[in-house]
C-alpha cells in the first residue's frame, strides 16, 4: 500500500501486465505517479514473502524493472519494500540481486541493518533506484511499532510541493461533566405539565421537544477549526506518547550496547505498550460511539 500525502499531486497506475507478475501473499506490488513542480517520478512498493523461492523473486523483479524502464514517464522511479534478501550477507543471492540491478542501470540504497532481532542484524528491506545515489539519503528509524525499521528516503529535487496547510470544520458537543449536571438539573426541575396534560398520542412529541430543547440549549454544536494536513490519532494520549518515545530511546541504547536481556526488556515494554494502545483506542471510540446523536451511524463511521 502507498499512502500519499494531501496536496502531492498522486495517482495510481494500474498496468495489466503487473497481473502476471504479482501474486497475494508472495510478490505483492503496486504502483503510484507524483509529479512535484515539474519533477515526476514513479514510486513502487513490493512485498516478497520467504516463502518464495530466490530465483522466482529475482525473475519478478526482473520483469518488473524492465517493464518501469518501458514506460513513458519512468525517467525516475524508486522501487521500496520487503525484499527478504539480506544485503549484509555474502550468500549468492545478493550477488543475483545485484547482477538484476545492473542490468537495468539501478543500484540499491540501503546498506545497514533494518530488522534487529535478540541474535541478528538483518538488511531485508530496501529502495531500489534508477536515480543518481549523489541526491538520495536513506535514514533508519526504530518506531516500536514492527520488528522491522522505518525507512526514510530524502532525494533532492530542488523542487517545491507548494502543499498549503488545509483546514476542515467539525461540529462538536461539550458532554462535560459540568454540562451534564447542569443537564440533570434542568430536566429534574421540568413540570412537565404539558405533557401529562396531553391527548396520549402527543405526549411523546412533546416529552421530546421539551428533552431536546434541553439538549440543545446545553450541548449547542460547535464548530472546531482542525488542520487536516497530517493528522493525529485522537486517541493517543500525553502518556502513550511519552511511552513511546521511550521505547525508542531504550531500543536504539539496547543495540548499541548489545546486551540480549537489555533488548528482551525493551520487547517486554513495546509488548505492553501496544497493549495499552488498543485499550486506549477501544476506550476513545466507545466514548465516541456512546456520546454521539446517532449511535448507529457513528459506529459505522468508526474506521
Amino acid at each position: 500500500m502507498i499512502l500519499s500525502e494531501r496536496g502531492l499531486k498522486a495517482k495510481p497506475l494500474k498496468l495489466k501486465i503487473l497481473d502476471t507478475l504479482t501474486e497475494d501473499k508472495l510478490f505483492e506490488c503496486c504502483i503510484a505517479k507524483y509529479c512535484i513542480g515539474k519533477w515526476k517520478f514513479i514510486l513502487v512498493g513490493i512485498y516478497r514473502k520467504p516463502q518464495l523461492q530466490t530465483f522466482e523473486f529475482l525473475d519478478r523483479l526482473d520483469r518488473l524493472l524492465e517493464i518501469l524502464t518501458s514506460l513513458k514517464d519512468a525517467e525516475n522511479f524508486v522501487v521500496g519494500g520487503d525484499f527478504n534478501i539480506n544485503i549484509l550477507s555474502s550468500k549468492s543471492e545478493v550477488r543475483d540481486f545485484k547482477n538484476v540491478l545492473e542490468c537495468h542501470g539501478c543500484t540499491y540504497l540501503v546498506d545497514f541493518p533494518t530488522r534487529v532481532a535478540l541474535n541478528s542484524a538483518t538488511a531485508i528491506d530496501n529502495f531500489v533506484t534508477n536515480l543518481d545515489k549523489s541526491i538520495t539519503k536513506v535514514t533508519g528509524i526504530v518506531t516500536a511499532l514492527s520488528d522491522h525499521d522505518g525507512l526514510v528516503l530524502d532525494i533532492k529535487t530542488n523542487v517545491s510541493s507548494n502543499t498549503e496547510r488545509k483546514y476542515q470544520y467539525v461540529e462538536r458537543r461539550d458532554f462535560s461533566d459540568s454540562n451534564m449536571n447542569i443537564f440533570y438539573n434542568l430536566l429534574s426541575h421540568e413540570s412537565w405539565i404539558s405533557m401529562y396534560q396531553a391527548n396520549t398520542e402527543d405526549k411523546f412529541n412533546i416529552f421530546e421537544n421539551i428533552f431536546h430543547y434541553y439538549f440543545s440549549l446545553v450541548f449547542p454544536k460547535k464548530k472546531v477549526k482542525r488542520c487536516i494536513k497530517g493528522n493525529k490519532y485522537s486517541w493517543i494520549n500525553s502518556e502513550l506518547l511519552a511511552d513511546h518515545n521511550r521505547i525508542v530511546e531504550l531500543t536504539k541504547q539496547a543495540r548499541q550496547t548489545g546486551n540480549i536481556e537489555f533488548l528482551q526488556y525493551c520487547k517486554q515494554l513495546d509488548k505492553e505498550y501496544k497493549s495499552n494502545l488498543i485499550q486506549c483506542k477501544r476506550s476513545y471510540y466507545d466514548e465516541q460511539i456512546k456520546n454521539s446523536d446517532n449511535i448507529c451511524k457513528k459506529s459505522w463511521e468508526i474506521k
